[in-house]
């Protein structure tokens, strides 16, 4: 059982390293946001998608050790929550579980906000980019001009349309 347990507290320490990394880089991203900068947005997508793989296998590792350990305690594995099993382990163990969780809550939620804030920026941004378009979409046009008998006089552009996508 204490070896079950101490894979476990690793898994976890992984895990919890993984997690600050990608807060790390989740702060990465803001900076490229706020400064406009395309390839590091495009480099922290990329570190993400590598980072987020990593925790899902930490994850189904983590997994499998539980569900080991619920089974030897003869408990369901759905059920085992890291303050449960600090319950049913000793003092040192139950201590480094508890603190281990407590730090991985912390940065998880941490990460939450940081990329709530992200979103944010991105969110701003797009609407940035469709009301320009759409003002340059209004130059290209001109308002109609009415005739006295109500006749609408065809205009020539007023601008000249190179390219939709940017």
């Amino acid at each position: 059982m204490e070896q079950l347990i101490n894979s476990l507290l690793l898994l976890l320490d992984d895990t919890l390293d993984l997690h600050r990394s990608l807060l790390a880089l989740y702060h990465e991203e803001r900076q490229s946001l706020l400064a406009f900068d395309l390839e590091g947005i495009n480099a922290s997508a990329k570190k993400k998608e590598n980072l987020v793989l990593k925790i899902k296998i930490l994850e189904e590792q983590r997994q499998r050790t539980t569900g080991r350990i619920a089974a030897s305690l003869e408990l369901d594995a759905t059920d085992l929550t890291l303050t449960r099993l600090a319950e049913k382990v000793d003092i040192r163990q139950a201590y480094k579980l508890s603190a281990i969780g407590d730090e991985l809550s912390s940065t998880v939620n941490q990460i939450k906000d940081v990329h709530r804030a992200n979103r944010s920026l991105i969110i701003h941004s797009q609407g940035l980019v469709t009301n320009s378009m759409a003002y340059l979409s209004n130059q290209l046009t001109p308002d109609p001009v009415y005739h006295q008998d109500g006749s609408l006089a065809a205009q020539d552009q007023s601008g000249r349309l190179l390219t939709r996508t940017i």
